[in-house]
């Protein structure tokens, strides 16, 4: 897929990598896998030992995951003259990254997922003009679209064009100071909750 690039410097780009989310995970996971070699080499029974293993291999998948999502340094959310990229995720990031026109963005919208009771989670995402071409690596599952709908009370379609602000390090502020100055048209809708 080929992407627009643009040389103008006035634009809010933030990319993947270290912060104190992706930080907590990396000494959890690296304790996790502490406690599983504990119990997989000197557990005096047979289920001790096998859920030391179980421990040891869920923490290297934690640890592969972060290390993957920390050293990646790819373009998360790239805002500019052109219009918005929405990164992808790190693991596919070719097939779920998605180029987004002014042309084709009506909104952008800072928006909660509450995920139980304290844990939420925090997304930038568009609303785009009636019948806009689909994104690069957007749900098309209508089972898992109408599920998610129910779970957040969002559009599908703003669903389909949002990216979760986990494992970069997001300024709203800046990025909606950009959107206001590069593209005035666009409306800009922030939920209350979110951290500005």
């Amino acid at each position: 897929m080929t992407l627009p690039l643009t040389i103008d410097t006035d634009a809010y780009e933030a990319g993947f990598g270290w912060n104190g989310r992706q930080v907590v995970s990396l000494v959890s996971g690296l304790f996790l896998l502490l406690v599983g070699v504990v119990l997989a080499l000197g557990a005096p029974t047979t289920t001790s030992r096998f859920f030391g293993v179980i421990c040891v291999l869920f923490a290297l998948f934690l640890l592969t995951i972060q290390s993957i999502i920390g050293f990646s340094r790819k373009t998360a959310i790239r805002i500019d003259e052109m219009g918005v990229l929405l990164g992808g995720s790190p693991l596919r990031y070719a097939a779920t990254t998605a180029f987004v026109p002014w042309s084709d963005v009506v909104a952008v919208e800072l928006w909660i997922q509450q995920v139980g009771l304290w844990r939420k989670i925090h997304y930038v995402g568009l609303h785009r003009v009636p019948g806009a071409p689909p994104l690069n690596g957007a749900q098309t599952n209508r089972a898992a679209l109408a599920v998610a709908k129910s779970l957040t009370e969002k559009s599908a379609e703003l669903i389909g064009a949002s990216r979760a602000t986990v494992g970069w390090k997001f300024d709203a502020r800046e990025m909606l100071s950009t959107v206001q100055r590069l593209a005035p048209q666009v409306q800009i809708y922030v939920d209350p909750d979110f951290k500005l």
